[in-house]
C-alpha cells in the first residue's frame, strides 16, 4: 500500500540498490509520485520494473518529469500494462528525448487513444 511505498522511497534515498522490481504490488498513482520523487535522489538504481501496477497517465508523467531531467542512472524502465494513454505520450516523449541514459523503456498493455495497444520501445 502506500505507506510501504513511502518506507521504500526514504530507504532508496539512501540505498545502492541497482535493481528494484515492483511488478503487480499495486503502489498505484501515489506510489508512482512517491517513487519519481525518491528517483531524483537515488544515484545507483539502473533497472525498475513497475509493471501492472495501475499508474494510469498521472503516475506516467510524474515518473516521465523525473526521468527527463533528474535522474541520470536508470537505464531499463518497465511500464507494462498501467493503464498509461495518449494523455501522457508528450511527457514520455520528452523523457526520451531528454534522458540520454535510458536504453530500454516497455509500454506493452498499454492502450492509447485510438484503442490500439502500444508497442515497446
Amino acid at each position: 500500500g502506500s505507506e510501504s511505498v513511502k518506507f521504500l522511497a526514504v530507504m532508496l534515498r539512501n540505498s545502492s540498490l541497482r535493481t528494484l522490481n515492483l511488478r503487480q504490488t499495486a503502489i498505484g498513482l501515489p506510489g508512482a509520485r512517491v517513487l519519481a520523487e525518491a528517483l531524483e535522489c537515488h544515484k545507483s538504481l539502473t533497472c525498475l520494473d513497475l509493471g501492472d501496477n495501475a499508474l494510469h497517465d498521472g503516475g506516467a508523467i510524474a515518473l516521465a518529469q523525473c526521468l527527463s531531467h533528474k535522474n541520470s542512472t536508470l537505464t531499463w524502465l518497465n511500464l507494462k500494462k498501467n493503464n498509461i494513454r495518449t494523455e501522457s505520450a508528450a511527457a514520455l516523449s520528452s523523457m526520451i528525448k531528454y534522458n540520454s541514459t535510458l536504453r530500454h523503456l516497455d509500454l506493452q498493455g498499454n492502450w492509447t487513444h485510438g484503442g490500439t495497444m502500444a508497442e515497446s520501445s
